[in-house]
């Protein structure tokens, strides 16, 4: 296809393609012509893309207004957006959440205009069509991983990752399946892909919850190697937020109320509620948690935040995390602190 109609046939894609100014298309398009000559141009373009597309219904243009006619011109993009809409309130209604997440997820087949990054008019939408995949498989990928079906989650991700490998969000979720999983190596891997992809087009470093991620993995190789930390449990892995106001809890198959909780679900968190009490969010069950009876918080915990929990205590009666008190946490006495930035546990 010629040059000048492919880009107004993007053109008109990019800023939705329904009533597109034709002022903006002639100043996308023609911006170093003066304003009659700009016009003039796309009058002769818009022919020839009529042309080209088959039916001269295809584009309809009224009151100085371009639009791509809808009965006859179907936009990919139009349709994962529509879509993504129809989500939220899919999942108040339930058994066709799954179906519209897979659905919006087959339909977003690769970045919004690839080839053509340097265009500045394409800038917004992309970046509109980015944060919505972003979204979708975040979404799609807890909701496997709440079901503990960490095989599909992952494999939700590492799709994620095939569109759009700058999310750091992606690499997490996978990170966070292969620990659950025990398949350390494959965890560390992908954090390798991470690090080197940050560094290589961002020159950046990963995110502290991504090398929480990592040394979880590491602590968690430790571990399976030594048998006197394999055999206690339940076994804990507690990171803090950046802003300290919340914990996140790393496999579990701890019980509370005489009942499992969230066994091989992979990622629970710790959140101040209102009255300074923490709810355990996620899980098998999908609703919040009393915490204030979790057996024996403190035993086998992987100090990863080790700033963080140097110095702090949890003993029989009660555990101190973030300066917070968990009341009727029955646990022996473990104190852990802080020598030349490691943290050691005693007790």
């Amino acid at each position: 296809m010629p040059r000048k109609p492919l880009n107004l046939l993007k053109a008109l894609v990019a800023a939705g393609g329904d009533e597109v100014p034709s002022d903006r298309l002639a100043d996308w398009l023609w911006e170093n012509d003066d304003a009659d000559g700009a016009r003039k141009s796309l009058e002769v373009t818009l022919m020839r893309l009529r042309r080209l597309l088959g039916r001269n219904d295809a584009l309809i243009v009224s009151d100085e207004r371009v639009s791509l006619n809808r009965d006859v011109c179907r936009v990919d993009a139009d349709e994962f957006e529509s879509l993504v809409e129809q989500i939220p309130i899919a999942v108040e209604a339930g058994p066709d959440t799954d179906r519209l997440l897979e659905a919006a997820l087959t339909s977003c087949t690769g970045e919004f205009l690839p080839a053509d990054t340097d265009l500045p008019w394409t800038v917004r939408r992309r970046l509109r069509i980015r944060g919505l995949h972003t979204r979708i498989v975040e979404l799609r990928g807890r909701r496997e991983e709440d079901a503990g079906r960490l095989d599909s989650a992952l494999a939700v991700y590492e799709r994620g990752l095939g569109i759009d490998p700058l999310i750091e969000a992606f690499y997490q979720g996978a990170m966070r399946c292969l620990l659950a999983q025990g398949r350390l190596a494959e965890g560390l891997n992908v954090f390798r892909r991470l690090r080197q992809t940050l560094s290589v087009v961002l020159g950046v470093e990963p995110s502290a919850s991504s090398e929480s991620l990592s040394r979880a993995l590491r602590a968690s190789g430790t571990r399976a190697a030594d048998p006197d930390l394999r055999d206690s449990a339940p076994r804990l892995l507690v990171t803090l937020s950046a802003a300290g106001s919340s914990v996140q809890l790393f496999p579990c198959g701890l019980r509370m109320r005489g009942r499992s909780v969230g066994e091989g679900a992979g990622n629970f968190l710790l959140s101040r509620s209102r009255r300074r009490n923490f709810n355990l969010e996620g899980g098998r069950h999908g609703r919040q948690e009393s915490v204030g009876r979790i057996l024996a918080l403190a035993i086998g915990i992987v100090p990863v935040a080790s700033d963080a929990l140097a110095g702090e205590r949890a003993c029989s009666g009660h555990a101190v995390l973030n300066n917070t008190k968990f009341h009727e946490v029955k646990a022996p006495r473990v104190t852990l602190t802080r020598r030349h930035g490691r943290v050691s546990r005693k007790g």
